[in-house]
């Protein structure tokens, strides 16, 4: 009677014990590279966002570690971003030789995650590709599972660049004008992670004379407008700072960062634009004492419209995390 509940716990603990650990999978990565192959590493990216992160930077220290143990030559790091945004086509489009003399390797690992922080065992999923310089194949690809440790929201806030050049989050900078004003923009607690309910402030350095607009992008892509609003309408700058919110203002205006979903991260960011001429955003909301998501939010492809019907105008997207792992 007892006897096939003894065989499913067998068969049960067999099959688990059979699935490859990630250590396994990336010395099944460090397998292909043959005797004399030189590797080179590039960033790998946050593929939501196509932030260039700490936490990437880290996994990017692992996977070299794992190469050099390995006694395979790792080439010292290089600007590779032009092998991501070309990935799609590798081995159709893309120039060997450019690769070739770029990557100074026979072989690129190229990486990108995508965060699950909101379940019950939070982890990366992380996809490598083994690139072949001299034959533009993709010799491997694999897929592993990152547990996610303490301290990672902190360090997925930590950006310093981002691969993509454009999309939804990104916009196409101005086209219709050669010349942009200035901008320098950020948030003022770095990394951008924020405990639920912390009040932030946006700093903005550009040209005077300029209108400033501040759009939030929330985690479900929908828009909402932070400046102008009704206290503070749109108007041309006096000088070359802005501070939001402001500090005359600070006890009538706060700028509250709150999750999409309470008790779980969000993964937002703010769009700063600074433009030689007014842009009418009037048709998104503002988020005036209330959370607005969803079918209440904007529409990011009405932004895209408006902006790229615009003239003069330069742009910076400041990334953030809100939510418990901001502590």
């Amino acid at each position: 009677m007892y006897l096939p509940k003894y065989l499913l716990a067998v068969i049960v603990l067999f099959i688990a014990s059979c699935a490859p650990t990630n250590q396994q999978k990336t010395a099944g990565l460090v397998d292909l590279v043959k005797p004399g192959e030189t590797v080179a590493v590039t960033a790998i990216y946050d593929e939501t966002s196509g932030a260039v992160t700490a936490l990437g930077n880290r996994w990017r220290d692992e996977i070299e570690a794992a190469l050099s143990r390995q006694h395979i030559i790792v080439k010292a790091r290089r600007d590779l971003g032009f092998i991501i945004d070309d990935n799609d086509s590798f081995g159709s489009k893309v120039d060997e030789q450019k690769i070739w003399q770029t990557a100074g390797a026979d072989l690129i690992i190229n990486g990108s995650y995508r965060l699950q922080p909101n379940v019950a065992s939070p982890h990366a999923l992380l996809t490598l590709k083994l690139l072949d310089t001299k034959t533009a194949n993709v010799r491997q690809t694999l897929n592993l599972t990152k547990k996610l440790t303490p301290g990672w929201a902190k360090s997925a806030a930590q950006v310093s660049g981002n691969v993509f050049q454009e999309s939804v989050e990104i916009l196409v900078d101005s086209s219709n004008s050669k010349k942009k004003p200035p901008l320098s923009a950020r948030l003022n607690r770095q990394p951008a992670c924020f405990p639920t309910a912390a009040a932030g402030i946006v700093l903005v350095q550009t040209e005077p004379g300029t209108h400033v607009y501040l759009l939030n992008l929330a985690a479900d892509q929908s828009v909402t407008l932070l400046h102008p609003n009704s206290r503070l309408p749109d108007q041309k700058l006096i000088s070359g700072h802005f501070e939001f919110p402001p500090p005359a203002l600070s006890k009538e205006i706060q700028l509250v960062f709150y999750p999409l979903i309470d008790g779980q991260m969000s993964h937002e960011s703010i769009k700063v634009i600074s433009s030689y001429f007014p842009i009418d955003f009037s048709y998104l909301p503002v988020p005036e004492n209330a959370i607005y998501a969803g079918v209440k939010g904007g529409d990011i492809k009405q932004v895209l419209k408006s902006l790229k019907q615009a003239q003069g105008w330069s742009e910076q997207v400041l990334d953030y995390w809100v939510g418990p792992e901001c502590q």
